[in-house]
């Protein structure tokens, strides 16, 4: 049955998904090394000056986006040394603390609230990343909706225990979780345990 519920959520997703991605459809260098997890030639270019923040691929993206969304810790780590900025807005006002959330990448949340990203700020569609942590993304790339992302919401929680209220979530994630059996998260949104 849950399987067919998330068939069925990739149909609506790739149905809803505009026909193609518009933006530039190149990227930089800098963005290469990041989502190849290619930390040498990473530190080697922005060691050289290549700048840490500049958007390029069919999202216009920043590199630590881009490594975000290949779930590239290493190549997170090095981009914030290099002042990647972490409060960077996506076209649709996301940031990188989302993203990650979303996909489920705890070790890179762990590195974005160390580096001081906003565990409360929510997007134009009023989604936190304790929001997309316990209801998961719907990313064609990373498809996360029902997946028990208990790790991440612990991380959230811990770094940010006023998050906890039912307010920060909303009803659809927590739904989302019960329906796919996540107890430990439901604890943990409601207990902190």
């Amino acid at each position: 049955m849950l399987n067919a519920m998330k068939n069925l959520l990739l149909l609506l997703v790739a149905l809803i998904l505009p026909n193609g991605c518009t933006g530039p459809r190149t990227t930089t260098p800098v963005i290469d090394a990041a989502r190849a997890g290619n930390t040498v030639e990473l530190e080697r270019l922005l060691s050289a000056g290549a700048d840490a923040n500049q958007r390029a691929g069919v999202n216009d993206w920043t590199p630590l986006m881009h490594a975000i969304h290949k779930g590239q810790t290493e190549s997170v780590r090095v981009l914030l040394r290099h002042r990647a900025d972490v409060h960077a807005l996506t076209a649709h006002r996301s940031n990188a603390l989302i993203m990650a959330a979303g996909y489920g990448y705890a070790p890179i949340v762990r590195l974005l609230l160390d580096a001081g990203a906003d565990p409360a700020y929510r997007d134009d569609n009023g989604q936190s990343a304790l929001s997309a942590a316990v209801g998961g993304t719907t990313d064609i790339d990373r498809f996360t909706v029902g997946k028990c992302q208990t790790e991440t919401v612990r991380v959230l929680l811990e770094r940010a225990p006023k998050l906890r209220a039912k307010a920060n979530v909303g009803d659809m994630p927590t739904r989302i979780a019960r329906f796919a059996g996540c107890s430990e998260v439901v604890a943990l949104l409601e207990t902190g345990r």
